[in-house]
């Protein structure tokens, strides 16, 4: 059953869902999109390349340079279903920290982003392994890397078959105690937060993908688990642009830290007192508490105008990375969005606990799923 949820999880979609937008960026070119069709087909032709064109073998590794685009789905998944190794690198890090997780994990290809070519024949040029680049977008102003766009089809592309307990994707983090280390997760370990996760709490349609997909909580708990639910994920470009790109976009669900959930409220509640409106807005807070307590919820009624500025359609806020303080998820309970706290690490690849949609306490990280043991 793992196994066919990882490997069938884009298969299903491309043949259920192929016309329906995966993933989606808008850029100063216009918008770019991929259907799960279309993710589909570019992942077997990067998939191809990898392994017929390059003779990579497997667990051999690739690592990943590039902003958040759509381009990263059909490369996550084109490594699992060559058999490689995918070891994302966060782009705020220098090229010196760069080179220091490249030396230690060696890998054989980097594909990288046109934004950061320049550093990406930087880092070849100081970690000897690296024996190809391949350039994730369309070449604009660099003809000499292979693009993804412009690999061969190849035809099928079988899956490389292996243990579910081979390594899949490493995770270089630092925590709080210095220089990063390497954190190894499987296959089965990626599944697993998909599956049980869902178990606790589950995601809608349409959603809006803030954080950087170096880090497992969005590249594992938003990015597979919005594949899992064949929901569009929209990218935002910039953490300036979240705002705006809500009213754009219009998502249901959002996966963001503490620090961005404490700006909205901020942001909220300036509003609310420049507008002199703070009194009014705490007695619609008790009427509506009140009306919830004999069964008459009108949150989203009476707080129209707040939800607005999410885009009118937001249900849930997925909360993680810090502890939240407990009256931020009181503040956006009260107007009728539901923060759903948990708790993970990189090593649980990543979620841990969370809340459940139908007991949230955001006075706590949540739930433990089942698949994990504490002590």
């Amino acid at each position: 059953m793992m196994r066919e949820n990882v490997l069938s999880l884009l298969e299903k979609n491309t043949k259920l869902h192929g016309e329906r937008i995966a993933l989606g960026k808008r850029n100063k070119y216009g918008w770019k999109e991929l259907t799960y069709k279309g993710l589909g087909l570019l992942t077997k032709q990067f998939a191809n390349y990898l392994i017929n064109d390059l003779q990579l073998q497997k667990g051999e590794k690739m690592a990943v340079l590039s902003e958040s685009m759509p381009e990263l789905g059909a490369c996550l998944f084109a490594s699992v279903i060559s058999g490689l190794v995918s070891v994302p690198l966060d782009i705020k890090l220098t090229i010196y920290e760069m080179e220091s997780i490249l030396s230690s994990c060696e890998p054989t290809v980097l594909a990288v982003s046109q934004a950061y070519v320049e550093k990406a024949y930087e880092l070849q040029k100081r970690i000897p392994s690296i024996k190809h680049l391949i350039l994730l977008d369309e070449p604009k102003y660099d003809s000499k890397l292979v693009s993804i766009y412009s690999m061969p089809s190849g035809g099928d592309c079988k899956w490389r078959h292996r243990s579910l307990k081979d390594t899949a994707l490493i995770i270089y983090t630092s925590g709080t105690t210095g220089m990063s280390k390497g954190v190894m997760l499987s296959e089965k370990n990626l599944v697993s937060c998909v599956c049980y996760g869902l178990q606790v709490s589950t995601v809608f349609d349409i959603g809006l993908s803030v954080l950087p997909y170096s880090h497992t909580y969005e590249s594992v708990a938003d990015l597979l688990v919005s594949f899992h639910k064949h929901s569009t994920l929209c990218i935002n470009e910039s953490l300036k642009a979240v705002v705006k790109n809500l009213k754009l976009y219009q998502p249901e669900y959002i996966y963001i830290v503490p620090a961005i959930a404490e700006l909205f409220v901020s942001r909220i509640t300036r509003e609310i007192e420049n507008q002199g409106k703070k009194e009014m807005f705490g007695l619609l807070i008790k009427m509506s508490n009140f009306l919830r307590k004999i069964g008459i919820d009108k949150r989203r009624k009476l707080f129209g105008m707040i939800h607005e500025n999410f885009g009118g359609n937001l249900r849930k806020i997925v909360c993680g990375g810090a502890a939240i303080r407990p009256e931020v998820g009181e503040f956006f309970d009260n107007i009728g969005i539901s923060l759903i706290n948990g708790y993970g690490i990189t090593e649980c690849s990543p979620l841990v606990c969370a809340n459940h949609d139908d007991a949230n306490d955001y006075h706590t990280a949540g739930i433990k799923l089942r698949c994990i043991d504490w002590r």
